[in-house]
C-alpha cells in the first residue's frame, strides 16, 4: 500500500484549468450578443482559475505532508526541485488534535520554483492518514497571495471508506473559495464532489492511478454574474496524463445557454469538443 500518495493534485481543477471559450460561440454585431459571449467568457476563465488555483494548493498541501521540499529532502514525487522551494518554511505539529501543518511563505513576496510569488500561509488540519475512513482534512488560509490575488475559503476532503465495489472514495467540499484581485475584483467557487480511485492503489507509485471525478459547483463574481457546473458523466483523471481522457461537464451562466464540454472517449489528447445550441465545435486544450 502507497501510505504518501498525493491524491490531491488530482483535483478536477488539473484538468479543467484546459477550459478554453475560443472558438466557441458564434455571434452577431448586436450588442446583446457581444455581452452574452463576454459573461460567458468570464465564468469560464473563473471557473478555469479556480480550479487551476485549488490544484497547486493541494500539490503544495501533499508536498509539506511528505517531507518533499527543502534542499536535503528525499526524492519522490515532487524531491527538492518541489513548488515550496526556495520561498516555505513548514512547520508539522502532532501534539494536537487535529493535527496542524503550517506552510509559511513570510510576509513579503517570493519566488518559487513555479514561477509564481507567494506570502503568507496555508494551513491545513488533518484527523487521520490518507487511508482511514472518516478522516478529514481541511485547509483554510492566512493572509494567503498568490501572484498578489487574495486566497480565502476552506477545502475539505473526507475519506468515505470504500464502495460497494471496494473502491474508495473521498468527499472535496470547497466552501466560499475566494480569489481577489489587487483591484477589489474577486470570484467566488462552492462546490461538492466525489473522487473514487479505480485503479492503482496497493502499488507503490501514483502515476497508475486512476479517478473518477462527480459532483457540481457554483461561482459568482463582483460583478453579479453567475454560473453553474454540474459533471454529467463521470471525468475520468489518469494520473500519468495532463488532461481528462474521457467525461462531459455542462456549464450554465446565468440566463445563457448550456454549454457541454466533452474530453472524448478515452485517449489521452489534448482534444475535446464544446456544444452550444446543438452546434459542436472542436476544441484543442492547453
Amino acid at each position: 500500500m502507497k501510505n504518501n500518495k498525493f491524491i490531491y493534485t488530482l483535483s478536477l481543477a488539473i484538468a479543467l484549468t484546459a477550459i478554453s471559450v475560443l472558438s466557441a460561440c458564434k455571434k452577431d454585431d448586436t450588442s446583446a450578443q457581444d455581452n452574452s459571449l463576454e459573461k460567458y467568457r468570464q465564468a469560464s476563465q473563473d471557473y478555469s482559475e479556480a480550479e487551476r488555483t485549488g490544484a497547486d494548493i493541494d500539490n503544495m498541501g501533499d508536498e509539506a505532508a511528505m517531507g518533499h521540499y527543502g534542499p536535503n529532502g528525499p526524492g519522490g514525487p515532487f524531491g527538492p526541485n518541489g513548488v515550496l522551494n526556495p520561498c516555505a518554511t513548514v512547520t508539522h505539529d502532532t501534539t494536537v488534535t487535529p493535527h496542524v501543518i503550517t506552510v509559511d511563505f513570510g510576509p513579503v513576496n517570493c519566488l518559487g520554483n513555479d514561477g509564481h510569488y507567494r506570502r503568507g500561509q496555508i494551513i491545513i488540519t488533518y484527523s487521520g492518514g490518507y487511508w482511514s475512513t472518516g478522516a478529514v482534512k481541511t485547509t483554510s488560509f492566512n493572509g494567503y497571495f498568490v501572484d498578489n490575488k487574495a486566497i480565502t475559503g476552506t477545502r475539505t476532503v473526507t475519506n468515505n471508506g470504500t464502495d460497494a465495489n471496494g473502491n474508495y472514495n473521498w468527499s472535496i467540499d470547497v466552501v466560499n473559495f475566494t480569489i481577489t484581485k489587487p483591484n477589489g475584483d474577486y470570484h467566488m467557487r462552492n462546490s461538492a464532489r466525489l473522487r473514487t480511485l479505480i485503479a492503482g492503489y496497493g502499488t507503490p507509485t501514483p502515476w497508475d492511478d486512476v479517478y473518477l471525478i462527480s459532483g457540481s459547483s457554483s461561482q459568482s463574481n463582483s460583478n453579479g454574474n453567475s454560473s453553474t457546473a454540474l459533471i454529467t458523466n463521470d471525468l475520468r483523471k489518469e494520473i500519468a496524463c495532463h488532461w481528462i481522457v474521457s467525461g462531459t461537464v455542462d456549464i450554465t451562466p446565468a440566463s445563457l445557454p448550456t454549454r457541454t464540454f466533452d474530453y472524448g472517449t478515452g485517449a489521452c489528447d489534448n482534444q475535446a469538443t464544446i456544444t452550444v445550441n446543438g452546434v459542436t465545435h472542436n476544441i484543442t486544450l492547453p
